[in-house]
């Protein structure tokens, strides 16, 4: 029998990463705007990096070995 089993991935990096909807009209805005866009590719990053360290845990599980 076919046991399929669903790897725990928590809640918070299934979330969105919201992504700043700040306006640019000056300089300084535009500034603080890269800034936020950056933290969030980096953020999204994060935690699609923690996801596939849980999905390469599962993984090595279903294949008989550990992680």
């Amino acid at each position: 029998m076919t046991e399929i089993a669903v790897p725990e991935v928590p809640k918070h990096l299934r979330a969105p990463v919201p992504i700043s909807d700040r306006r640019a009209e000056t300089l300084r805005d535009l500034s603080i705007l890269a800034t936020e866009h950056l933290v969030a590719a980096q953020t999204a990053n994060d935690k699609i990096k923690s996801i596939d360290a849980i999905l390469t845990c599962a993984e090595a599980r279903a294949a008989g070995g550990a992680c």
